[in-house]
């Protein structure tokens, strides 16, 4: 199929028309890099609060059990976490995942709890101010989220090694005990004291 407009009139018109899209789409970018400062700000409150309230805890405590059942698990299986798209509401199976995300009041612990690295919000024709905030919102959440994973992991792994050291110590001190029996023995039989 050709692409080469038939005369100079669908030629200038096509011409127009891309002009128009392309004003169109940097004024929408304009609008949500403004507007994303709202957002992010509102987002930031939301966290602090939910954080003053203790949200944080128990979802610290969660993700402690989460990783480590995950490391437990990638001894076994080496097999990464499925994708977890959302996809717009129109979707039945995701929408109330969607929902989380685009609605104007944000449930921080429910979105806290299921973003992911791999959650994303899909639609279908152009992006509209909610799925942008919706975007926005989901990579700050998820980078909260991995700081926080991060944090715990590294803190168990802090204490995995303590206890690696500590174990290595104590079978230090048990070989030296037992080489100091064995020198002890080897004393009375040989009758050098």
């Amino acid at each position: 199929m050709s692409l080469i407009p038939s005369n100079t009139a669908v030629s200038d018109r096509l011409a127009v028309l891309r002009e128009e899209r392309a004003v169109k789409k940097a004024t929408f970018r304009s609008a949500v890099e403004a507007a994303s400062i709202e957002w992010e700000a509102e987002l930031l409150l939301a966290l602090e609060e939910f954080r003053d309230d203790g949200g944080f805890t128990s979802l610290q405590e969660r993700m402690r059990t989460d990783v480590q059942r995950q490391e437990h698990r990638s001894l076994y299986d080496q097999c990464g976490q499925p994708i977890q798209p959302i996809r717009a509401p129109s979707d039945h199976h995701n929408k109330s995942l969607c929902d989380i995300f685009l609605s104007d009041e944000i449930d921080v612990g429910k979105a806290l709890s299921c973003v992911s690295d791999s959650t994303a919000i899909f639609y279908t024709g152009d992006p509209t101010m909610a799925t942008e905030r919706a975007a926005l919102r989901i990579r700050i959440l998820t980078a909260v989220k991995q700081e926080m994973r991060d944090a715990i992991k590294a803190e168990l792994d802090a204490q995995a090694a303590h206890d690696r050291a500590l174990v290595e110590e104590r079978n230090r001190v048990a070989q030296e005990e037992r080489d100091a029996r064995s020198r002890l023995i080897r004393q009375r039989v040989t009758g050098r004291y």
